[in-house]
């Protein structure tokens, strides 16, 4: 008999009447109801005369399952991956079900079958062997939930399939444990890491063959579209490989493995199979309360412009708006610059008596991601001294072409002089030889010309001396990125380099090289100002890696006062205009007149360094935050490293104090030239003679700023791996980190602060600590294998 079969206008009496015919048992159900809802029904057993009174129209009916209708027993698959899985372990036989949920219910005949239900690792059943204590729902029952009607998938005149109570159940067993490892299945990097995990658990229990292990494992992986050809291959390989290293006594990986993937998998597999848990398989892993990471990054202040010389504003603006980056890249590196050009041509004397003078040479960086624009950012502050470089390139030329006639001058004077004193020789007459030649002598050869050098890139630090010698002004060095030049200088045999360049900030030491071979060479002072960007996270492994050693913290990193680290905005906006040529020129004016302007005739000199001083009011400020600077540097609240970085703003202030009252003495006004009566541009201030209250309060205010960034860098390399931990986080949060993940897939993400080993390895242990996730490494007999087993509140569907 077909449901569709049986007159829709036909009494339930008749269904119930056939039931028994069957030898099935029957027993009514309330509408709306899948239990009987009474106590002692599993006792009951009803008659033909019985059904009139106790099955109305719309009753649903009950079958008792096991001895009562003859051994008939029913598989109920109670998720659809057991619906899917069941025709791969189950013998063909008649199928029950209705719309929503076809084919659910398998039905056969099975002599002394027990019941089993089998639950998933929420202790929700998944699946049930029904026999004695059960009864199920058959046609013409209504669910009480969605309303479909029960339904048979044969006709119920075929007889239903008679099998082994115990071949039933192992075969039910399979289908359990193939349904619990589809549920299961994490992404598909890290399946073969669960691959070996299943087979090792499965294998160490002796009711599954090996064949059974790879079938179930198999079956579970064929229900997903990814799993491929080579997919299936890998499950059946892992059961083989993991079969010959238990054969040899070797270690495998198993149920510790395998509770990585999901809490309570190997204790919801050990109860369908009713199989003991030992202490090794029984790892019930259990997770506290995920904890908050430490705060991040401490902030720092946004940019005031008023900071800056009034000349530097609009262009510092400018470029920073068209670029859409922080202001911060624009002016800490124009500063820097300006330093550079300044060099030892003129110093501050911070005391109004005292002898300390400060040369106005400064070290600094940008610190930003990749890709936020740095080398753009860098290239536009260092557009005005690009135009000082290029015109000194010219003049070089110029002088050079000049040079070369004079060579030529004095090789035909040589040649005269030859000739001439030949003559005379041939004469015999010495004494008009010898008065020729002091009348006549040529002299040296023309010296070559120098070339006005501002700024080098990469070079050793002899030729730097060399180049330092004929620009006693100072040099700048400049790196796109640091980390390179920073490393180079911790490498074994560059100390002798390291100690160069320590001498090169202060701009007032002298410096003798002497080389077998080379001669000797002497640099009046060594005056470098230094200039790059870096990123993060390398930042913050270099200065914890300094830090940790305090043997070598020789105050490198402090002497970089002028770092700054701003946060970028979120947003962006396409700005395309040209630049502001106002703006532009009134901040290469300033490079100009500090390139030009002498100091020599308007202020004391000593060492070979003119210098000013503050004005009295100017005086009053720097000596008030000096004394506040000093009482914070012997309090011993600041940790070694701010205490070490702080301590150099005693010569910060002043010199960037100068360095401001020089840009705004700057005045450019119009010129007419003498030769040809054209109105031009040209620089037109005079050379301060002292720095005035309004660039000291600049300063201060610049100290301040710096500071804050300071604050960022230390703080970050106190444990660099906190960043990275940070950033790994989010992206778990943001479900980028799937249950299971291997860990060498989080390399292949290009993710920030995360690009290596170290970095990933740092934060999963953060992360460990903190009890987001938990790192599982298995020795599966090759290569060692780790994977990422996250908390089960970030798990989907939690």
């Amino acid at each position: 008999m077909y449901q569709d079969q049986q007159p829709a206008s036909s009494a339930i009496q008749d269904v119930v009447y056939e039931y028994m015919d069957r030898g099935i048992a029957p027993i009514p159900v309330s509408t709306r109801s899948k239990n009987p809802n009474r106590k002692n029904w599993e006792s009951e057993r009803w008659t033909k005369d019985d059904v009139t009174r106790l099955w109305s129209s719309d009753q649903n009916v009950g079958v008792l399952c096991g001895e009562p209708s003859g051994w008939l027993v029913d598989v109920d698959c109670d998720c659809p991956e057991a619906v899917r899985l069941a025709p791969k372990f189950l013998p063909r036989t008649l199928k029950g079900g209705r719309d929503t949920a076809p084919g659910s219910h398998w039905w056969y005949r099975a002599e002394g079958c027990e019941t089993k239900p089998f639950f998933g690792t929420t202790r929700k059943r998944i699946l049930e062997l029904r026999s004695n204590g059960c009864q199920t729902l058959v046609y013409p029952s209504v669910h009480p939930d969605d309303g479909d009607t029960y339904q048979w998938y044969r006709d119920l005149s075929d007889k239903m399939t008679n099998v082994d109570g115990k071949e039933l159940r192992h075969k039910v067993n399979l289908l359990f444990t193939a349904t619990i490892i589809a549920r299961h299945m994490p992404p598909v990097g890290g399946r073969h890491d669960y691959a070996l995990a299943l087979a090792g658990f499965l294998q160490r229990n002796d009711r599954l063959t090996e064949d059974d292990a790879s079938r179930v494992m198999v079956e579970a992986w064929s229900l997903f579209e990814d799993a491929g050809p080579d997919a299936l291959r890998d499950v059946e390989n892992s059961i083989q490989t993991t079969k010959e290293r238990l054969n040899r006594k070797q270690p495998v990986v198993g149920g510790g493995a395998l509770a990585v993937f999901e809490e309570g998998l190997v204790k919801a597999l050990s109860r369908g199979w009713d199989w003991r848990v030992g202490t090794e398989e029984d790892q019930s892993y259990s997770w506290e309360d995920p904890e908050g990471l430490p705060e991040g990054l401490p902030p720092v202040p946004e940019f005031d412009l008023r900071m800056l010389p009034d000349a530097f504003r609009a262009w510092v603006e400018d470029v920073a708006e068209r670029m859409q980056v922080p202001a911060d890249f624009i002016a800490a590196p124009m500063m820097v610059a300006l330093s550079a050009v300044v060099g030892r041509k003129v110093g501050i004397r911070p005391k109004r008596k005292d002898d300390w003078t400060v040369v106005p040479n400064l070290w600094g960086a940008i610190v930003g991601r990749p890709g936020l624009l740095k080398s753009p950012a860098l290239k536009g502050a260092l557009a005005p001294l690009d135009k000082l470089i290029g015109e000194a390139g010219k003049r070089h030329e110029e002088r050079t072409r000049e040079h070369e006639t004079d060579m030529e001058l004095h090789k035909a004077q040589l040649v005269w002089y030859e000739d001439e004193k030949k003559k005379l020789a041939k004469k015999g007459d010495m004494d008009a030889v010898k008065e020729f030649i002091g009348e006549n002598h040529v002299g040296d050869e023309p010296e070559p010309p120098s070339e006005r050098r501002y700024r080098t890139s990469d070079t050793t630090v002899e030729k730097l001396g060399e180049l330092l010698n004929q620009n006693p002004n100072g040099l700048m060095v400049y790196r796109d990125e640091l980390t390179g030049w920073l490393r180079g200088l911790d490498r074994y045999g560059r100390e002798s380099d390291r100690a160069f360049y320590l001498e090169g900030w202060s701009g007032d030491q002298g410096h003798d090289v002497d080389r077998i071979g080379r001669g000797s060479l002497k640099v009046p002072a060594l005056t470098l100002a230094i200039l790059g960007g870096i990123q993060p996270g390398p930042l913050s492994s270099y200065v914890f890696d300094a830090g940790t050693d305090r043997a070598d913290d020789d105050g490198l990193l402090p002497r970089f006062q002028m770092l700054v680290w701003p946060d970028p905005s979120p947003e962006f906006k396409n700005v395309d205009r040209y630049p502001d040529r106002k703006a532009k020129a009134d901040a290469f004016d300033v490079f100009d007149f500090a390139d030009r302007v002498n100091f020599d005739a308007d202020a004391d000199e000593v060492d070979g360094v003119a210098y000013l001083r503050f004005s009295e009011e100017a005086q009053h400020l720097f000596d008030t935050w000096r004394v506040d600077l000093e009482h914070e540097l012997r309090s011993g609240n600041l940790s070694p490293a701010m205490e070490s970085h702080k301590s150099k703003y005693r010569s910060l202030f002043p010199a960037l104090a100068l360095l401001l009252e020089i840009a705004d003495s700057a005045e450019s006004g119009e010129v007419e030239d003498p030769e040809t009566g054209e109105v031009l541009r040209a620089v037109i201030g005079e050379p301060p003679t002292e720095v005035s209250e309004v660039s000291a309060f600049r300063a201060g205010a610049w100290c301040e700023f710096l500071e804050a960034h300071a604050r960022r860098v230390y703080y970050s390399a106190e444990r660099p791996e906190i960043r990275s931990a940070r950033e790994l986080l989010k992206h778990v949060k943001a479900g980028d980190v799937s249950h299971g993940e291997p860990v060498r897939s989080m390399l292949r993400k290009g993710w920030a602060t995360l690009g290596t080993r170290e970095e990933v390895d740092g934060a999963l242990d953060v992360l460990q600590e903190h009890n987001w996730l938990r790192v599982l490494k298995m020795d599966t007999g090759g290569r060692p294998s780790a994977v990422v087993t996250l908390h089960p509140s970030l798990r989907p569907g939690r």
